[in-house]
């Protein structure tokens, strides 16, 4: 029984508005509760989809939230109807750095023997799927062609998190800005039109585990595994944007191992 239940650790939770149901993410499977009774309604079990056995690292919605990307440790993302698990696209393929236009930017990113997806964000104003993997890049996705079978790789954004994880990205509307957080606390600020680097912020000493836009504002709350939240004010016009921060918190609650942690942001 013990084994079971480490198998079915939940990695991630949200909530779908569209089903009114908590999806819930272990490294085997997706587990789709009704919000409203709390009990099981489906179990979506990928362990036996392909011949080389993954884990499970992530996902995101799509479509209205009645679709589903989920991403594993191998660095693949694929696209389910999250209604019956009807398999639909896989988003990549793991050789898509090999293409002319990226091959040059290629040569720089870091080779390690699996490219996880830690993260992932559909943008849907845009129909962009925005994602970041262990080699310390940040590949958006065209997902505005629902009868492709693969999506299109639109652009690579490297070299700005000093070879370390990418663990979260998120997009500012407003200013057409992708922020992404790595794992040794630097917080980096892209042009989602062009790709081009704007800002690094360091406020940070460990994973940074979650950033969120204040929309309406000109705000960036990030959070850390050491236990710190940062609020950013973004100053600038287009093309020199820079980011101030403003206030820095630290939480007073310590994990296991005794270390502040902060958990997210809602």
């Amino acid at each position: 029984m013990k084994a079971i239940q480490e198998e079915v650790h939940p990695l991630a939770i949200e909530f779908n508005s569209y089903f009114n149901q908590f999806v819930v993410l272990s490294k085997l499977d997706i587990r789709l509760y009704d919000a409203l009774t709390g009990k099981l309604k489906k179990v979506m079990n990928f362990s036996q989809e392909d011949q080389i056995q993954s884990e499970l690292t992530n996902f995101g919605f799509g479509g209205r939230q009645r679709k589903i990307f989920i991403s594993d440790n191998t660095g693949m993302i694929k696209l389910y109807n999250l209604r019956d698990g009807e398999y639909l696209k896989s988003v990549n393929n793991l050789g898509e750095l090999k293409r002319n236009d990226f091959e040059s930017k290629a040569m720089h990113i870091p080779k390690k023997e699996n490219t996880e997806v830690n993260c992932l964000l559909f943008f849907h104003k845009r129909s962009l799927l925005v994602t970041g993997l262990s080699d310390s890049t940040i590949r958006i996705y065209d997902e505005s062609n629902p009868d492709s079978n693969q999506s299109e790789l639109l652009k690579v954004l490297s070299g700005g998190h000093r070879d370390s994880d990418v663990t979260a990205v998120e997009v500012n509307e407003e200013m057409n800005l992708v922020i992404s957080g790595s794992a040794n606390g630097m917080m980096t600020v892209w042009s989602l039109e062009t790709g081009q680097f704007f800002d690094t912020c360091l406020a940070h000493s460990s994973d940074i585990i979650s950033i969120k836009s204040v929309f309406k504002y000109a705000l960036v709350v990030s959070v850390s595994l050491d236990g710190t939240m940062a609020v950013w004010q973004i100053e600038g016009k287009t093309r020199t944007f820079q980011f101030v921060l403003l206030a820095r918190f630290s939480n007073s609650e310590k994990d296991k191992h005794g270390r502040e942690v902060l958990t997210g942001i809602t």
